[in-house]
Parts: structure tokens; sequence; C-alpha cells
């Protein structure tokens, strides 16, 4: 036959065509994967700054502060202006710390408190609540 040709095609130049071919994929679809997934978590929330709420106790007052970035909740804080409110209320630092780091960590309000769900607890997520309704766009 004249017109016929051959075409001879190498075992290990065909395996390195098909590793970069897979290679060249993988790493398309990641830049992808990347820069979407950025793109959609990076919407703004909050806008940035430190917000406050009061929490009324019968012996002082108690403030609630709640520092945001525009994405997330980046720290939560309570002082008292009173000297009175640690005496009467000794355990109060303590569970507003945890009560601090958890929403810190999750994220949220709705965090898991105990059965017995404390007053305490319940006042100090009222107050992050109202503190981070003021700091929503």
């Amino acid at each position: 036959m004249p017109g016929s040709k051959f075409m001879v095609i190498k075992l290990k130049e065909l395996m390195k065509t098909a590793v970069f071919a897979v290679l060249g994929v993988a790493i398309i679809v990641a830049l992808i994967y990347f820069t979407v997934g950025k793109l959609g978590n990076s919407q703004a929330v909050y806008n940035p700054g430190v917000y406050s709420a009061q929490i009324e106790l019968e012996n002082g007052n108690v403030m609630v502060e709640v520092e945001v970035s525009k994405t997330k909740i980046k720290k939560v804080a309570v002082s008292s202006d009173s000297e009175t409110v640690p005496v009467f209320y000794p355990l109060f630092d303590t569970v507003a710390e945890d009560i601090g780091k958890q929403v810190v960590k999750q994220q949220t309000t709705q965090i898991d408190t105990q059965e017995d769900g404390s007053v305490t607890t319940a006042l100090i997520l009222d107050a992050v609540d109202e503190s981070l309704a003021q700091a929503r766009k």
C-alpha cells in the first residue's frame, strides 16, 4: 500500500502525557474550588468594631462587649462597673468567660447549655445577641 503510514507510540511517552494531563486537570479544579470557596465565604456579615449591651442586675450593671470583624465574632468580654457584682454574683465572671469562649469558637449564640440553663447564661447570651444585632449590616 503506497499511502499507508504507521505511527509508533512509545508507552513511556503515552504515560507521561497521561500523568501531566491528570495533574493539569487537578490543578485547574483545585484553583476553581479555592477561588469560588473564598469568594463565597468573604461576604461581610458585620460592621467591624466593638459593640456592647448592658445587663442590669439588682446590685449593679454589667457591660457585655462583643468584638467582630467583617465575617466573624472575635471576642466576647464582660466587665462590671460596680464592686458589689462580684460579691453578690461570684460565678458571673466564670460563666461569662466560658460562654464567651463558646460563642467565639462556634460563631453563634445557639450553644449547648447545661440542662438547668442558668439565668446568668441566658442574660449573657441575650446581651451578646443584642450586640450582634447592632453589628449586623
